[in-house]
């Protein structure tokens, strides 16, 4: 039995990923990769290392047409490789998914992995900008009776999601981003007075990853204690403007911008706690690699952080778009270290239990037979 993955580009993101580790760990389905355009493929030759076919419908970001070109080349594709199920993700690929025509045998499953008409979100955002996200809601929700079933990377969103677009919460299936355990090691370096104290923050340069917050805390920080960095990896879309408000601020021997990395575990090892500051995430893949790692772990209190990370136990949070008390957090795991690594131990435990992606990979083994065997043909 085949799954046809379809999804925007294969640059690398969460969802991308995230896609990888699950098609490398089925054991009862084939999987196979298309993507809807060919501007960036990053993870590309990785698949091909897990000998897993990739697909490339070649059209380009910029073309006034794609959403047309891309319904006649999928449906191409369909009848050449004739999947069983067809595990879309991302908006513009569940668009293209959802509108094509396909075989009456073939199931079609979407995928949640953002909480993407939060209410956080509508706030940061223009009125102009909430105008045309609301448009695209209204698209999402028409289109949604379309798709037989949902896939969810929380409980969180799957709630949201279900509440914003009229989907039945009974076609939604929770299965939490995993990753590969032997790839992150609970290595926690040591710390004292004298050394200079290491934060880590992985996230595309979006404002809406909490880093104005996160630069206003470091120059916080800085009136009480000036042995710390903050090393960034990540590159997008605001990363001038981010550079630029971090200069401005007189924080930049501070902060050290290390662009899109492909060693997270090596940089994980290296540092001595992790600080998610997002204003809102689908479930946020760079926290589940800080757990496997150990990590002492700061985040911003949203419900799908509150869902994987239990206050004062596994981690510990900072109000939402809060500097100042980002600031304090900061402060007191530099100041109570000791502690921050028992934590980080802990949520090393919780994470090899829930996201170890061999389980996940038999996670989505299962649910792909369960839907099949329910799916009135």
């Amino acid at each position: 039995m085949k799954v046809l993955f379809f999804i925007d580009t294969l640059q690398t993101g969460g969802a991308e990923k995230s896609i990888l580790e699950i098609a490398a760990n089925l054991k009862e389905f084939d999987p196979i990769i298309c993507t809807l355009f060919s501007d960036k493929d990053d993870l590309k030759k990785e698949f091909a290392k897990v000998k897993i076919p990739v697909y490339e419908l070649g059209l380009k970001k910029s073309s006034k047409f794609w959403i047309f070109k891309g319904k006649k080349a999928f449906e191409t594709l369909i009848k050449t490789i004739e999947p069983d199920i067809i595990h879309a993700h991302l908006f513009k690929s569940e668009l293209v998914a959802r509108i094509s025509n396909r075989p009456k045998s073939i199931l079609l499953i979407g995928a949640f992995v953002n909480d993407s008409y939060s209410k956080e979100r509508y706030e940061a955002q223009t009125f102009t900008r909430n105008i045309k996200l609301n448009m695209v809601k209204f698209i999402d929700r028409i289109l949604a009776k379309k798709v037989d079933y949902f896939t969810s990377i929380t409980k969180t969103i799957s709630i949201s999601n279900a509440r914003a677009l009229g989907v039945d919460i009974n076609k939604i299936t929770t299965i939490y981003r995993g990753r590969s355990i032997e790839n992150y090691n609970p290595v926690q370096p040591m710390y004292e007075s004298k050394d200079r104290f290491v934060f880590l923050t992985i996230a595309r340069l979006l404002k809406r990853k909490g880093y104005i917050e996160l630069i206003d805390a470091i120059g916080e920080l800085k009136n009480t204690n000036e042995d710390f960095i903050c090393m960034i990896a990540g590159d997008g879309a605001d990363a001038n403007e981010i550079k630029l408000y971090a200069n401005r601020k007189g924080v930049s021997n501070n902060i050290e911008f290390l662009g899109n990395r492909n060693d997270i575990s090596a940089l994980l090892q290296k540092t001595h706690s992790f600080i998610f500051p997002s204003h809102y995430e689908g479930q946020g893949g760079a926290l589940v690699e800080a757990m496997l790692s150990a990590k002492p772990i700061i985040l911003s209190d949203i419900d799908v952080f509150k869902e994987q990370i239990n206050e004062g136990e596994t981690g510990i949070f900072f109000k939402l778009k809060n500097p100042i008390d980002l600031a304090e957090k900061m402060n007191w795991m530099m100041n109570n270290y000791d502690s921050g690594k028992e934590m980080g131990l802990k949520a090393r435990s919780v994470a090899m239990e829930k996201f170890d992606i061999l389980k996940i990979g038999d996670q989505h083994d299962s649910f792909y037979k369960s839907v099949l065997e329910n799916f009135d043909k």
